[in-house]
């Protein structure tokens, strides 16, 4: 049996790397889908809720549905945040788990800032990497001014969140004016353990039902 070595096979090394990081790296390599036919806006605005606008970044897939769904609810503006360093590729991944594990918070984003002038309820999503929201959206909330709004995080992820860091980015968005009111996530799971889309828009869905009584 021939045993193929780096040497007469160059394209191992890109394969095992390919491999290896899809297994272990908590940034998700894989893309999902998200359905063309979006979620259609309630005919009524939920009640108390003032005009509101969701701002996300997603790298996959999965913040996006959230997004899409909130908006929905809230029949709210959506501003998709892309971060073109964090491609959906091996190497954007190589980049996003580098930079989330050292805690950047500067990245290059598109846009940086939003004119938020006419909204009063601001939800900011992003997935979760390395136990904390991802870096495009600490840039944004770094750049903008938040001043008389209520804030919304809302995250999507693969194992977990650190509560610390979620409570770093509160004093941030704090510090920048806004009320923080309320986090929300939802954990997919890893591409060979996932729920299915259609449960995660219900456990979206469910969320803003018993959550979003508080936010008035």
């Amino acid at each position: 049996m021939q045993i193929l070595s780096l040497k007469s096979n160059p394209l191992i090394l890109p394969a095992l790397l390919v491999s290896l990081c899809t297994l272990l790296l908590p940034v998700d390599l894989s893309a999902q889908e998200v359905d063309g036919n979006k979620t259609k806006p309630d005919k009524e605005l939920v009640e108390g809720a003032g005009k509101a606008l969701v701002i996300y970044f997603s790298r996959t897939g999965n913040t996006e549905i959230m997004a899409t769904e909130i908006a929905a609810r809230y029949q709210a503006d959506l501003v998709n945040i892309t971060a073109e360093k964090y491609s959906d590729s091996v190497w954007g991944s190589i980049k996003a788990n580098k930079d989330a594990w050292t805690e950047q918070r500067i990245s290059v984003i598109n846009p940086e800032t939003v004119d938020m002038t006419d909204y009063q309820l601001v939800f900011l999503g992003s997935p979760i990497w390395w136990y904390r929201p991802a870096v495009p959206l600490w840039t944004f909330v770094e750049k903008n001014n938040f001043a008389g709004k209520r804030i919304v995080l809302f995250n999507t992820f693969n194992s977990k969140f650190k509560d610390e860091h979620i409570e770093e980015f509160k004093q941030l968005v704090t510090q920048k004016g806004g009320e923080f009111v309320d986090h929300l996530s939802v954990r997919r799971g890893r591409v060979y353990n996932q729920i299915d889309r259609d449960e995660l828009i219900e456990q979206v869905q469910q969320l803003l039902i018993t959550r979003g009584k508080t936010w008035n």
